[in-house]
């Protein structure tokens, strides 16, 4: 059970991360206060991620032009996968987030 909770949590994270690039503002900015949020501190206790650093690249990712982020969000939406959701990801390198199970673990 608990590991189910955790897949829940990964892939809403997931999809936070995601939102981040959308191309509506509303919603990059409901994701961006998701990661301010009492609910993100409880899904960062759950998939036992240091919430500071993450809230702390998620604020640097927020200013980079829509473009660039839509790819590093792909990038970190991969590398949830691998880690929380033990799927593959495709050959391609994970560029500057291949290092990103440091701040999920």
């Amino acid at each position: 059970m608990e590991n189910e909770i955790k897949k829940v949590q990964a892939l809403i994270l997931k999809q936070a991360i995601r939102d981040l690039s959308s191309v509506k503002p509303k919603t990059r900015e409901e994701a961006l206060d998701f990661f301010s949020s009492k609910d993100f501190l409880v899904l960062s206790k759950i998939l036992e991620m240091d919430s500071r650093s993450v809230l702390k690249a998620v604020k640097e990712l927020y200013e980079y032009p829509i473009l660039s982020r839509k790819k590093l969000t792909e990038e970190i939406a991969q590398t949830i996968n691998m880690v929380y959701l033990k799927k593959k990801t495709p050959s391609k390198k994970l560029g500057a987030f291949s290092n990103m199970e440091v701040v999920f673990n």
